[in-house]
């Protein structure tokens, strides 16, 4: 076994045949065989198609199988402490759309998003590690409740997350859609006390979630 090659793929979260052609300047039918080879032995498991990992950090491995990604959702607020669930999908962030994959007892969704903004990168002993920040992940799962579950998950963010409204302008800033700054302002003010910035709003109604009976706010213009 070339012990550079070993060195390179345990020290990588996610082996694809492009990164051996690279690193070794050999054919792609070459690095194919390498990779196949390694699997067979046992020193890689196969993620999907053309990707491999000698890795169990889920977290490592689901937000470098494609690039740019980032992890939100119900897992990164268990991450994060402030969810008890023990969720097994992993929600990633991507500007495009990638299929699912099943890894490890771990569903790992890819969801697309035009605001690839807000999140931090974390450098471990093996890789990166890719992470919406407190606030990027409520203006996620505000966006898109599906990836939490229910409206208790997203207050509980709200809660404890520690959340800068600084910052939460910012991004609300860039991002720029009425409707997301209506339903990130009422909660904060309800379940944080913390007050954005209280911008012209049109006189639409939106609503805050999916979920239950809807009570109109006049302040914030939502449904709740």
């Amino acid at each position: 076994m070339n012990l550079k090659l070993l060195h390179y793929v345990q020290t990588h979260p996610v082996i694809t045949v492009s990164m051996i052609q690279q690193q070794h300047s050999c054919s792609r039918k070459y690095a194919s065989l390498v990779l196949a080879r390694l699997f067979k032995t046992g020193l890689l498991e196969k993620i999907e198609r053309n990707r491999y990992t000698a890795m169990h950090d889920i977290a490592l491995i689901a937000c470098n199988i494609h690039t740019p990604s980032y992890i939100s959702g119900i897992f990164l607020s268990n991450y994060y402490g402030f969810s008890e669930q023990l969720p097994i999908v992993i929600t990633v962030m991507t500007p495009i759309y990638y299929s699912s994959v099943e890894f490890q007892g771990y569903t790992i969704e890819f969801h697309k998003t035009s605001n690839m903004i807000g999140f931090s990168k974390q450098i471990t002993p093996h890789g990166a590690l890719f992470l919406a920040t407190p606030e990027k992940l409520l203006i996620d799962c505000v966006m898109m409740p599906e990836i939490v579950g229910n409206p208790d998950e997203i207050i509980k963010i709200v809660k404890e997350g520690n959340c800068s409204s600084e910052v939460l302008t910012q991004l609300l800033t860039q991002i720029n859609d009425q409707s997301l700054w209506k339903r990130v302002g009422y909660l904060l003010e309800t379940y944080k006390h913390i007050s954005l910035p209280h911008k012209v709003f049109d006189s639409n109604y939106v609503d805050l979630h999916p979920w239950g009976v809807k009570k109109p706010i006049t302040k914030w213009r939502v449904r709740v």
